[in-house]
């Protein structure tokens, strides 16, 4: 069993290095380069679906097994697939957009908030997204389950 001594110096190593990681992070989620496209949240990876196409981040993401999961089911329900990060520009005309994660796998988006700086104060705008009318998501998720999609 492991002395309380060495298990303090382990706990204060790890606790300083916590708060030095919150530190140089200015939001925990979601993260996005200065062009305003989503890179990846945290922790689940960031899709939308515009003009029925997929769009999710190609570069500087984790490539893990629930991305691998929904861009195979992608492939066999024939929807085109962009790997280019969506634009939250383009936030209005998304016609779904869902997170994903290795627990719950695939998860709605039904609005987005964008603030504005407005000098002394933030500015709140407010987009739905109608994921949870369109049943693109729940395409996506049922294609994953009813496949028995697990990684070889």
């Amino acid at each position: 069993m492991a002395s309380p001594a060495w298990m303090a110096e382990v706990h204060g190593a790890v606790d300083a290095e916590s708060e030095t990681v919150q530190a140089t992070r200015a939001r925990p989620c979601p993260e996005y380069s200065t062009a305003k496209t989503f890179l990846q949240s945290q922790p689940p990876g960031v899709y939308t679906l515009k003009e029925g196409t997929l769009f999710t981040a190609g570069e500087g993401v984790l490539e893990g097994s629930t991305r691998e999961l929904v861009l195979r089911a992608c492939k066999d329900l024939s929807i085109p697939v962009v790997l280019e990060a969506p634009k939250l520009s383009e936030r209005e005309s998304w016609q779904a957009a869902f997170v994903t994660s290795a627990v719950r796998v695939v998860i709605d988006v039904t609005r987005v908030l964008c603030g504005e700086d407005t000098g002394d104060s933030k500015l709140f705008h407010e987009t739905p997204i109608p994921s949870a009318t369109t049943g693109f998501t729940k395409r996506i998720r049922e294609q994953i389950f009813a496949q028995r999609m697990y990684l070889q």
